[in-house]
């Protein structure tokens, strides 16, 4: 087992799955793109207790955090997420983007390794780092705004901008930005603007 978070494959996973989002948009759809893994089911944290007959206070008491957990079989490919509904959008946006990370990179444990790279996916996945590029982003502010995530996601993603870029594949990162020119000037796609099939190397 690694000794160090892997940000290379964390960061670029993220952007292997925005590129197979259709259509593109500035702010990620985390619904639509769980969508895309049919092998993974979502479950609130009401549902799971009005299912066991629990107020809602007594099965938070069991779960081993409060804002999400997944339970992953990786013999049948299944996985299913929990997450806690009474959290505000934003941060069920980000728990759920972070348990998508804990399964797209494989985790079986859980460390501050797993953490480190499920985190790193999660906002690379919720604010683009090429997006921010193109837009030429400067602030917290612009980050909250474009991405309609929190003040405390859109900080963390402020402050690791330049590592994330770092460990971009170039070509995921020119079909982001391409991506997001040809929406600024109100094209649905890259093929739109140009006529023709455009795919990542």
């Amino acid at each position: 087992m690694s000794s160090a978070p892997d940000y290379s494959t964390a960061t670029n996973k993220a952007y292997e799955i925005l590129s197979k989002v259709d259509p593109f948009n500035l702010e990620t759809d985390i619904n639509k793109i769980l969508s895309l893994f049919p092998n993974i089911a979502i479950h609130t944290y009401t549902e799971i207790a009005n299912r066991f007959f629990e107020s809602f206070y007594d099965y938070l008491g069991t779960v081993s955090s409060e804002y999400g957990y997944t339970i992953y079989n990786p013999y049948i490919g299944k996985a299913e997420i929990f997450y806690n509904d009474t959290k505000d959008y934003r941060t069920i946006k980000f728990t759920l983007a972070h348990e998508l990370g804990h399964i797209v990179l494989g985790h079986t444990e859980d460390n501050d390794i797993s953490q480190k790279e499920a985190s790193c996916f999660a906002r690379n996945l919720l604010c683009p780092v090429p997006i921010i590029d193109e837009l030429e982003l400067k602030t917290i502010n612009d980050i909250i705004y474009i991405f309609d995530v929190g003040e405390l996601m859109a900080a963390v993603s402020f402050n690791y901008f330049e590592s994330d870029r770092y460990y971009i594949r170039k070509d995921l990162k020119d079909t982001l930005r391409l991506q997001t020119y040809a929406y600024m000037c109100g094209y649905s796609s890259i093929e739109e603007m140009y006529g023709i099939s455009y795919k990542t190397g």
